[in-house]
C-alpha cells in the first residue's frame, strides 16, 4: 500500500500479508454414506468432522436442508447451530440413520456460519439405503427336473448376496434334512 503526502511531499509504503481460502469450513467424510442398513434394525451412526479453516473463531449457522428424499438422517440442530470452533480446531457430531421402509434416502445438508457472516460455506451429503432383507439368494428356487431314482444329479448352485455394508454370519441348512432325497454341500461358505 503507497500512502502519499502533499504537505511536505511524502511518500510512505505498507506491506499488506494474507492468504484466501475458499471457504471457512471443512466437512467430511463427503459424502457421509451410511450404506445398506436393515428396516427397523437400530441406529446406524455415524462421525461429521466440521473444521475451522480460518485463523478466527466461527460461529456455526443452523443446518439448512436443500435436499431430501427417502427417510431422514438423524441429528441434533443443537450440536451445529450457534456451535463456535476455534481457529483451526473442529468438532465431531453424531448423524444417525434409521429407516422405517424400504427407500433409497439422500440428505443434502447446507453449512454456514453466522461469524463471519457466511450462509453456504459448505454442504454434506448424506447417504443411505433401507432394505428389508440384507441378503438374499439367486436363483430363488432350483428345478432338477424328472430324475430317475438312483441317477445322481450334476449338482446346482445358489449364490448368496450380502446387500449390507457390513459382514453377516450365514448358516445354511435343509428345512427338512432327513425327509428329503437333497444333498446340501455349504463347505463354499
Amino acid at each position: 500500500l503507497k500512502v502519499t503526502f502533499s504537505e511536505p511531499p511524502l511518500q510512505l509504503e505498507v506491506a499488506l500479508h494474507g492468504q484466501g481460502i475458499p471457504s471457512v469450513l471443512s466437512v467430511r467424510p463427503a459424502p457421509l454414506d451410511f450404506g445398506t442398513v436393515r428396516v427397523g434394525s437400530n441406529k446406524r451412526e455415524q462421525p461429521l468432522t466440521i473444521a475451522n479453516l480460518s485463523s478466527e473463531s466461527i460461529t456455526l449457522a443452523p443446518p439448512e436442508v436443500t435436499y431430501k428424499t427417502g427417510e431422514p438422517f438423524l441429528y441434533n440442530p443443537d450440536d451445529l447451530g450457534g456451535r463456535t470452533i476455534g481457529p483451526g480446531s473442529s468438532i465431531v457430531v453424531t448423524m444417525g440413520y434409521q429407516p422405517a421402509v424400504e427407500t433409497l434416502s439422500e440428505t443434502t445438508l447446507s453449512l454456514g456460519t453466522i461469524t463471519p457472516p457466511g450462509p453456504r460455506a459448505d454442504q454434506i451429503q448424506l447417504k443411505g439405503r433401507a432394505t428389508t432383507r440384507l441378503l438374499t439368494v439367486d436363483p430363488g428356487s432350483l428345478d432338477f427336473g424328472r430324475v430317475d431314482v438312483s441317477d445322481p444329479v450334476e449338482p446346482r448352485e445358489i449364490t448368496v448376496v450380502n446387500k449390507s455394508s457390513q459382514q453377516q454370519r450365514v448358516v445354511v441348512m435343509l428345512k427338512e434334512a432327513s425327509a428329503t432325497a437333497f444333498a446340501l454341500d455349504a463347505r463354499a461358505l
